[in-house]
């Protein structure tokens, strides 16, 4: 269902101005539906769950649980991201879309594809804000030993939104050449792939650390799928305890993150605007 709000009536000739209008658009559309709510209330009863069995485990399985919350919120907002993320492209861009609304006001299609994307992004990262905060509290007051707030928990909540971010960036850029459902898989599967490319490129640096012999052109194409590698935005466990990265580690990380996410969306902006160009020139 597409939202015709009066605000975009009379919308701003600035870049700026439409994008803050398309934030709000974004919002009210996604709060008043249901893939929010569902992955937020998900979130909440597994949480409270959680926080529960922890308040009754022993303490090497209470660090178990406490190390399970941080995963579970990451695995909610990455599937919550990617699942709205592949349907950008077809929700908004197609027949009855939103773009055929607002490209006749003077919105290049361009400008509302990084629009709506950033807005979803902003409005992710609260999502996993809440969830953070919700499992803080939710963890004091099961276990009085526990503070609601610690340093792991504020690091992991800045990987997990930049990796939400990346995960809607990625989605929507397969969604503008695929459909949704393909876009959602390929995603999914991409991700998967990094995980396991990184982890074989651990065991590939201890082998060579080991002396053990190696191929340059296997060295040569571990160092190329090292490239995508979503592990640099999770905080790892350790003989349970964190191990929790140097402020230069956590910067470098983000910054890494921040770029894959502006190539993305920079890709699928583009991507757009191609198709608008080739559409034009078709009619």
């Amino acid at each position: 269902m597409i939202v015709r709000p009066r605000t975009f009536i009379h919308m701003k000739e600035t870049r700026s101005m439409n994008i803050v209008h398309l934030w709000k658009l974004t919002w009210r559309e996604n709060l008043g539906g249901q893939v929010v709510w569902i992955a937020a209330g998900t979130g909440v009863l597994i949480l409270t769950a959680l926080a529960a069995l922890s308040g009754a485990a022993l303490s090497y399985q209470d660090r178990l649980v406490d190390v399970s919350t941080y995963f579970l919120v990451d695995a909610v907002t990455f599937l919550t991201a990617l699942f709205l993320g592949a349907g950008l492209f077809s929700r908004d861009f197609t027949s009855r879309g939103l773009a055929e609304l607002l490209v006749p006001r003077g919105v290049g299609k361009h400008t509302l594809y990084l629009g709506r994307l950033s807005g979803l992004a902003a409005l992710l990262a609260a999502l996993a804000l809440a969830l953070f905060l919700f499992r803080g509290v939710a963890f004091a007051l099961a276990d009085e030993s526990q503070g609601a707030f610690s340093r792991p928990a504020l690091v992991m909540f800045l990987f997990c939104a930049t990796k939400t971010a990346l995960a809607l960036s990625v989605g929507a850029l397969l969604g503008v050449f695929v459909r949704p459902v393909i876009a959602l898989l390929a995603g999914i599967g991409l991700f998967l792939f990094g995980h396991f490319s990184s982890g074989v490129s651990g065991l590939h640096g201890v082998a060579e650390e080991g002396g053990a012999l190696v191929s340059p052109v296997l060295s040569a194409l571990f160092r190329i799928v090292r490239v995508w590698n979503p592990n640099f935005l999770v905080l790892e466990s350790f003989q349970g305890g964190w191990e929790t990265p140097t402020v230069g580690e956590i910067l470098l990380r983000l910054s890494w993150g921040a770029g894959a996410i502006a190539l993305c969306a920079t890709l699928g902006a583009c991507a757009v605007r191609m198709k608008e160009i080739g559409a034009a020139r078709a009619g």
